[in-house]
């Protein structure tokens, strides 16, 4: 094995604004951000292609097959989904009316199912609290109304119900962060988590939590795998029978505000 150097050389470039997230797909590239889905034609890699913009603003993307699904978070969600019949030219089938979880992190999308990582903290005078999150399930067997199949913990329930509200902020989904997902067959989600609860930010363990998703409607957690030195496990990929994990060491930084954010 010998030692890398510089093993990535830009070989083109296009500018665009709010971009958040970009897919492959054959030699097109979607970027997803807050002007909506940009289709760029990369076969000249030296200098991709805008060849339209469609849909609404979007966080992140995913496809399957011939279908794009397209999350936009905040507050609230929604999950929009497009299809690529013409891959040059994607057309909306339909989308989730506002799902009432905060702060969506992650989209993995199956045959019929799409599912969403939730993540957030909540903090007064910049001590957080709090931690949430929680793994949703999107039914997209209806293109044209995509709907909420199922949440896996739900123990603080929506943001909007009056559970979970803690100095007037309204609680939703688990008590613990999801930051992460990847498919490891059709029955098995994986999902890069914590154990970290509550207001102490810096005692906890990163989790991958091994979902049970053959039911998409009834999610199950079949087991947890801690990872040794990890307060919170981020990202997981897949290659073959591998699973890698990218993780931190120490919890959100606590006070949090905007001289000290971000993960210690």
């Amino acid at each position: 094995q010998g030692r890398l150097s510089s093993p990535f050389t830009p070989l083109g470039q296009a500018a665009i604004a709010g971009a958040s997230d970009a897919i492959p797909h054959d030699n097109l590239v979607y970027v997803c951000g807050s002007s909506g889905i940009s289709v760029f034609d990369a076969t000249n890699v030296t200098a991709p292609q805008l060849l339209r913009t469609v849909g609404t603003p979007a966080d992140t993307c995913q496809i399957r097959g011939d279908r794009l699904a397209a999350l936009r978070g905040g507050n609230t969600f929604v999950l929009a989904l497009y299809t690529l019949a013409d891959p040059q030219n994607p057309q909306r089938l339909g989308s989730t009316p506002e799902i009432p979880y905060s702060f969506a992190r992650d989209l993995a999308i199956a045959d019929t199912h799409a599912f969403v990582a939730t993540l957030t903290f909540d903090f007064f005078n910049s001590d957080i609290f709090r931690h949430t999150g929680d793994i949703l399930s999107i039914d997209l067997s209806v293109p044209s109304a995509p709907r909420l199949d199922g949440v896996l913990l739900n123990t603080n329930g929506t943001n909007n119900d009056g559970i979970g509200v803690v100095g007037g902020l309204d609680a939703s989904g688990g008590n613990f962060n999801m930051f992460s997902l990847t498919q490891a067959d059709a029955q098995t989600l994986l999902v890069s988590s914590t154990t970290v609860t509550g207001g102490d930010t810096q005692t906890g363990t990163g989790l991958v939590r091994v979902l049970d998703v053959g039911a998409p409607g009834n999610l199950g957690q079949l087991r947890t795998l801690s990872i040794p030195g990890a307060v919170h496990l981020i990202g997981l990929a897949i290659q073959g029978n591998r699973a890698f994990a990218v993780a931190s060491s120490g919890g959100w930084q606590d006070l949090f505000n905007n001289q000290n954010a971000g993960l210690s």
